[in-house]
C-alpha cells in the first residue's frame, strides 16, 4: 500500500525528502482558542453546499526575506490556497495568519525549519487553525534557494501550520472531542474525505490513509 502522506504533507507525489538537506520540526502545543465555538454547523462529513466559502493565507514577515525567498513563500501560499477552497462547517474567520521568521536555528544541515499552529477556532466538529508560525534557519536558506528546494521546504512547513500532522487529534492539543483522526505511532490517518480520496486515487479499499513514520 502506497504512503500518501509523507513527512506530514498530503501529496501523493512531490513530497519533500528532507533527509537530503536536513530535518524539519513541528512546533508543539499548546494551541490558544481564537473564538467561541460556532454552533448550528453541518455534518462531520459535510456536502459541498455546507462548505463555508473562501480561504486565505496571510503571511506576516518578522524579518524581510530576499526576493527569491519571498517568491518561494508566495508560491507555497498559492499552492495551498489552490487546493483549500473553504471549510466543511461554518466558521467566523476564513483566513490563516502565519508569522514567518528567518533566523538562525542550529547551523548548516541541521534543522531546516519548524512550524505549527498557535491559535485555532472551533466549529461543531472541527478545530481549525487561524494563526501559526514558521521559522527557517538562515544558515540553510541560501543553499536551499540555490538548489531549487526552498519552496518545497516552505510548502512542507506551511502544511504543519494548516494542521497536517499537528491538528489531527484535538485531544493532543487540549481540545478533546473534536477531530480524532490519528493516533500517534499508528501510521493510520482516518479522516473520511482523505480516506475516500485515497481509495479512489489508488484503487484501495482501506479504512485509513497510510502515513509514513520514518520521514
Amino acid at each position: 500500500m502506497q504512503s500518501l502522506i509523507r513527512c506530514g504533507v498530503a501529496f501523493a507525489a512531490g513530497c519533500l525528502p528532507v533527509s537530503a538537506w536536513g530535518t524539519v520540526a513541528v512546533v508543539p502545543s499548546p494551541i490558544a482558542l481564537e473564538t467561541a465555538p460556532v454552533t448550528g454547523a453541518g455534518n462531520l462529513v459535510a456536502p459541498l453546499s455546507l462548505v463555508s466559502p473562501g480561504f486565505d493565507i496571510v503571511l506576516n514577515y518578522v524579518n524581510a526575506p530576499t526576493a527569491a525567498e519571498a517568491a518561494a513563500f508566495a508560491a507555497a501560499e498559492t499552492a495551498w490556497e489552490s487546493v483549500i477552497t473553504g471549510y466543511q462547517e461554518t466558521v467566523t474567520q476564513n483566513h490563516l495568519t502565519i508569522n514567518v521568521n528567518l533566523s538562525g536555528i542550529d547551523g548548516v544541515g541541521g534543522t531546516l525549519g519548524s512550524a505549527g499552529p498557535t491559535h485555532a477556532q472551533l466549529s461543531d466538529h472541527f478545530l481549525y487553525a487561524t494563526a501559526g508560525a514558521m521559522t527557517f534557519d538562515t544558515a540553510d536558506t541560501a543553499g536551499l534557494v540555490a538548489s531549487g528546494n526552498f519552496e518545497a521546504v516552505v510548502l512542507h512547513e506551511m502544511g504543519h501550520v494548516l494542521g497536517i500532522g499537528t491538528l489531527w487529534s484535538g485531544a493532543n492539543v487540549g481540545f478533546a472531542g473534536y477531530q480524532e483522526l490519528y493516533v500517534d505511532g499508528t501510521g493510520q490517518y482516518t479522516g473520511a474525505n482523505a480516506v475516500a480520496a485515497y481509495n479512489d486515487e489508488f484503487g484501495q479499499v482501506s479504512a485509513f490513509v497510510p502515513v509514513e513514520l520514518g520521514g
